[in-house]
């Protein structure tokens, strides 16, 4: 109790989980180990990047550009091109989830902790 316990893809620091241990940052460095099979990246429009780097979260932005976790958006007629999609939740719940169900694509859902 009290301690730091960190790895690749988790920190906890006096019992509380960092931004680290979030599923989609934990997706996006499981794609470092293994990019033939996982492309997973973080993505912010460039409003939604303005506000975190101003609102206090620049050091959080720094570090997932440190880890090479930030991509480029990609549109989604783009998304469509694959054969196998992830729908992940961020800090709420996900809103891809019917175009990705009506894309024909293989979609792989993370279990939600919101309730909807």
């Amino acid at each position: 109790s009290g301690g730091n316990i960190c790895d690749e893809t988790t920190c906890i620091q006096g019992g509380q989980e960092t931004f680290l241990s979030k599923t989609r940052v934990v997706l996006c460095t499981l794609s470092q180990t293994a990019p033939a099979l996982l492309d997973a990246k973080l993505v912010f429009g460039e409003r939604a990047l303005e506000y975190e780097m101003t609102g206090g979260n620049a050091q959080r932005i720094n570090v997932y550009k440190e880890m090479g976790l930030l991509g480029s958006f990609v549109r989604i007629a783009d998304q469509l091109q694959f054969k196998y999609l992830i729908d992940v939740d961020g800090s709420s719940e996900s809103n891809r989830l019917l175009w990705l169900l009506l894309s024909g694509s293989v979609v792989f859902r993370v279990e939600s902790i919101f309730v909807s």
